[in-house]
């Protein structure tokens, strides 16, 4: 149903609209989803013979050609709507470090494309395009960490090997020791870094 589609398409817009703080009723792509629904209306509550005259008679609050794309794309952009993560560009919203330029800049883009009309911004590449950044920004500081604790070797020195086991048994412990002694060479100068972490079941006395 067309208009069941445009109606509901209109609330989810108002919805994310007002979560970006952009005031429904101001926004080009809103009053598209209103003027429509209004004029669908208006053409399905009188006779068949007043079609021709209503639509040469309708206030065009934005364009035909916006009001067209409504009736044609209103369930398609309620589905974009409806599969976007709108929780990553609230969890961006929040950050307090570097990137805040940056989700600044990424939830200005989103509100945009909210605000305007289909054929000015087309909603769906705008929406996927600002979701992909969003992630690359929330996932940028857990890279770099990664890249920060990578242990790099001593001037003059190259990297054997490395790695770490947890829940080794003494007999796996004492097998690993041997795997990283075939790997070493006996020499002054091999060096290893050692840390432990001993568990063991408690008994009730």
């Amino acid at each position: 149903d067309v208009s069941a589609a445009c109606h509901d398409y209109q609330c989810k817009l108002g919805e994310r609209l007002t979560a970006f703080g952009v005031e429904p009723a101001q926004a080009e792509r809103h009053q598209t989803a209103s003027a429509t629904i209004a004029l669908i209306s208006t053409l399905g509550s009188g006779p068949s013979d007043t079609v021709v005259s209503t639509l040469t008679g309708a206030t065009l609050v934005t364009s035909d050609t916006a009001m067209g794309g409504c009736v044609g794309k209103g369930a398609e952009l309620l589905g974009h709507l409806d599969g976007t993560n709108w929780e990553i560009f609230d969890a961006i919203a929040g950050l307090t470090d570097d990137r805040r330029s940056t989700a600044d800049e990424i939830r200005r883009e989103v509100a945009e494309a909210l605000k305007s009309d289909e054929h000015a911004v087309q909603l769906t590449p705008a929406l996927r395009g600002a979701q992909s950044r969003a992630v690359q920004l929330l996932t940028k500081v857990v890279r770099e960490k990664q890249r920060e604790t990578t242990r790099k070797p001593s001037s003059g020195k190259r990297i054997v090997d490395e790695g770490s086991e947890c829940g080794l048994t003494l007999s796996q412990a004492e097998a690993l020791l041997a795997r990283i002694r075939s790997k070493t060479a006996e020499s002054c100068s091999t060096e290893l870094t050692v840390s432990w972490h001993i568990e063991e079941d408690v008994t009730d006395e």
